[in-house]
């Protein structure tokens, strides 16, 4: 296997096992394909494709849906595309500020973004991302309780903790569950991109909270775009 396969073959393997996916995320988007007038779905930031392809078995109210799988990595996307079902899809290696700038096709329905939005730098681009959806549609983010990872973990990130209540630039460098890579976590960072969507012509529309079983407590933040 190279080095690619190995590394997305360890990235499936953990979110079969993981109870937030399976128990949250995917439940969550589920409720949304049953509700009727999804139609068009962007998956952001898919990675190996795991989540689309679970909620591709799902019975969705009006009909089979056309999808779109964007990531910046091409290995990784092609995993997904190589196990994804046979359903109308779309697959795009991209980042989303350069898939936006190209972007000419109809818009979405539902576009979701779970955990991938940590990555995202430019809020600029994150806002634009509004643009792929319909008047009404919805953008749904899963994210991780910064505060709660922060605490979790208070003796090591006692400084940073000190920054976040005073309001300073700090950040967090920790390591992916699944791939055992070090990655830069930004404690802020779901606050400012809330504050980006609320802005931007959408209205926070639902809430929920999932505790996992490990006892770190995930968010899913619903936006609807303004009907016009």
């Amino acid at each position: 296997m190279t080095p690619i396969e190995i590394e997305a073959d360890s990235w499936e393997s953990g979110c079969e096992f993981d109870d937030v996916r399976n128990h949250f995320v995917i439940p969550e988007l589920t409720s949304y394909l049953q509700a009727g007038g999804i139609r068009r779905i962007a998956d952001i930031g898919c990675g190996t494709g795991y989540i689309s392809r679970a909620l591709t078995n799902i019975r969705i109210a009006d009909g089979p849906a056309e999808w779109l799988l964007l990531d910046r990595d091409p290995r990784i996307l092609e995993f997904a595309r190589d196990r994804f079902p046979a359903v109308r899809a779309e697959f795009v290696a991209a980042d989303l500020q350069r898939f936006l700038g190209s972007w000419r096709s109809a818009p979405y329905d539902l576009a979701f973004c779970a955990y991938t939005l940590l990555e995202v730098v430019q809020l600029e681009a994150f806002a634009d991302s509004l643009k792929l959806l319909v008047p009404g549609g919805y953008i749904v983010l899963f994210v991780p309780d910064p505060l709660d990872d922060i605490l979790r973990h208070h003796e090591q990130y006692q400084f940073p903790l000190d920054n976040l209540l005073l309001r300073e630039d700090h950040h967090l460098v920790k390591l992916d569950p699944f791939t055992n890579r070090q990655q830069t976590f930004i404690a802020r960072q779901v606050i400012r991109y809330v504050e980006v969507f609320i802005d931007e012509s959408t209205s926070l529309s639902a809430v929920s909270s999932y505790r996992s079983r490990g006892g770190t407590r995930h968010y899913m933040l619903s936006f609807s775009r303004y009907a016009i």
